[in-house]
């Protein structure tokens, strides 16, 4: 009895053993399970955050990226717009040809140069040349020239987008200026700077009131006038050679002597050559007065 009690007993034992064995176990399976899941629930939600950082930096990239596309368009458009200005400031427009046509003496000794002077007008076009006899190897070509604000250059306005010249006169070395020989219309609006056939009032206006903008800064200033002065350019010339006079855009007068490849494309016969104006030293052209 006593044998059989302590089987039951042991067995009995085993049996509760055995089911607190199973419980804890599946106690620990519980909670490995509890705490997989919170760890996976852990990771989605680090997860999650770190998604949304990254699309948040990838947002700010984007937001920059476009940013800098902006300014790099910006920053093309601003060259663009500051080549066009320095090429508008660096133009050099050609308002007039000379053509050295003969070079002698009279019977005093005296040297005499003859020049066919072409201003040209629009788009090119060379007006009517004038002739002249001038004393001396070194023609002078005075003008009036009118130098606007730069602002109007850079901004490419219609008429004072660039300066203007209005030939005056051609005289020698030997000469006074006041004995020279007029060329054109004294107070007429050039035909190169014209913006229409016929010129507005304010383009006479220019012209007719010429020195009064040169005396008196404040008339000038209203007028977009910087400078309003006399110039003249003058250098040795050789028959057969061909000269530019030519006007920056930012400067005065220039002239250059033009190439031989250029001389003999232009250079046009001094054969039947008569002079526009009489000349003091020679009787062998007969001018138009």
């Amino acid at each position: 009895m006593n044998s059989d009690g302590g089987q039951f007993k042991r067995a009995k034992f085993r049996r509760m053993r055995w089911f607190a064995s199973g419980a804890v176990l599946a106690a620990l399976a519980i909670s490995s399970g509890t705490l997989y899941l919170q760890v996976k629930q852990q990771r989605a939600i680090e997860l999650e955050i770190e998604n949304k950082r990254l699309v948040h930096e990838q947002e700010e990239l984007a937001r920059k990226n476009r940013a800098l596309a902006l300014h790099a368009e910006r920053l093309k458009r601003e060259k663009a717009q500051l080549d066009d200005v320095i090429e508008r400031l660096d133009v050099e427009e050609r308002v007039a040809e000379i053509e050295v046509l003969q070079q002698h003496r009279n019977a005093e000794g005296d040297l005499q140069t003859v020049v066919r002077f072409t201003e040209f007008g629009r788009g090119g076009k060379r007006l009517e040349p004038l002739v002249f006899g001038v004393p001396s190897d070194t023609p002078h070509f005075d003008a009036l020239v009118i130098k606007f604000e730069r602002d109007y250059v850079k901004r490419g306005d219609a008429l004072r987008g660039h300066n203007l010249a209005l030939f005056r006169r051609v005289y020698g070395d030997t000469q006074s200026p006041n004995s020279g020989y007029w060329i054109g219309e004294r107070s007429g609006v050039p035909d190169l700077y014209r913006i229409a056939d016929e010129p507005t009032e304010f383009e006479l206006k220019l012209w007719s009131e010429f020195w009064e903008y040169a005396a008196n800064p404040d008339k000038a200033a209203d007028a977009g006038v910087r400078v309003a002065q006399g110039e003249s350019v003058y250098a040795p010339m050789q028959p057969g050679e061909v000269w530019r006079l030519s006007l920056d855009a930012g400067g005065g007068l220039n002239l250059k002597k033009q190439s031989p490849e250029t001389d003999a494309a232009q250079f046009t016969s001094a054969d039947d050559a008569q002079l526009s104006a009489p000349s003091p030293l020679d009787s062998r052209f007969h001018g138009n007065d």
